[in-house]
């Protein structure tokens, strides 16, 4: 079992909903039955992941452990303290609505938003957006994610110092790269890229009230094997868990 920080996992606000599946749609559209939507409560946003190992009597972070050589014991009680107070919640976000021919004062991972609003990376498809204020793009979330670093929690894109990862990002399924020819995965692609930029954006609310910690064992977060403890009953639930994580002999 391990822990990963989530926002909007389970029920969604019905904009969310309502653009989870018209992406979704225009998906199985392109591609037919080589997508595969993962359920709509099952799609969420990573804000950061505690998972952790257990190397003699500590709990390390896993991230610190394997990215960076570096034994960082973490206590989930101070986490949560963290989370409860922290002034970088809540902030806003954007998805969609990012034109090819806009030079936007950001990049993420050094590609123009248009792009990154939407790739299949691999097997999964991925919608993102970005915190906006006004008419500004803040580094809000990257942010955030590098304060856990304070309590001993590095994000798993966070591998140097200087990364920055700013993307909240949305896995909607899963494509059978083997099934499908690639000038047709770039058509869709394409696609998918436009419908995002040309339509209304849809902004959301990264504030503690839609966050929750799921428990899982597989990294896709299915339903019916995760399960999703909200902030406000979170304490005692997840301090149970903290004997299960995986151990590892040094």
């Amino acid at each position: 079992m391990q822990v990963t920080l989530v926002a909007y996992y389970g029920a969604k606000p019905p904009a969310i909903e309502a653009l989870l599946h018209s992406l979704q749609t225009e998906l199985v559209h392109r591609l037919g039955s080589t997508f595969e939507p993962y359920e709509v409560k099952q799609v969420h946003a990573t804000i950061i992941g505690l998972e952790a190992l257990r190397e003699e009597a500590e709990t390390l972070n896993l991230n610190f452990r394997e990215l960076r050589g570096e034994r960082r014991p973490f206590n989930l009680t101070d986490i949560l303290g963290f989370i409860d107070t922290t002034q970088r919640l809540p902030f806003d976000v954007q998805i969609g609505g990012f034109a090819p021919t806009v030079a936007y004062p950001f990049t993420s991972r050094g590609e123009h938003p248009y792009f990154r609003s939407f790739s299949l990376q691999g097997a999964i498809a991925v919608a993102m957006g970005w915190p906006v204020s006004g008419q500004r793009y803040p580094p809000n979330l990257d942010a955030l994610r590098k304060r856990f670093n304070d309590y001993n929690v590095l994000h798993k894109y966070h591998r140097t110092s200087n990364d920055l990862d700013n993307d909240l990002f949305f896995v909607l399924g899963r494509v059978e790269r083997n099934l499908v020819n690639e000038g047709k995965v770039q058509g869709a692609q394409d696609a998918m890229r436009e419908k995002l930029a040309t339509m209304e954006p849809v902004f959301v609310s990264v504030g503690r009230e839609v966050l929750s910690f799921a428990l899982y064992e597989d990294p896709q977060l299915p339903l019916g094997s995760t399960t999703s403890i909200p902030l406000g009953r979170a304490r005692a639930e997840l301090l149970r868990i903290v004997s299960s994580y995986p151990r590892r002999d040094t």
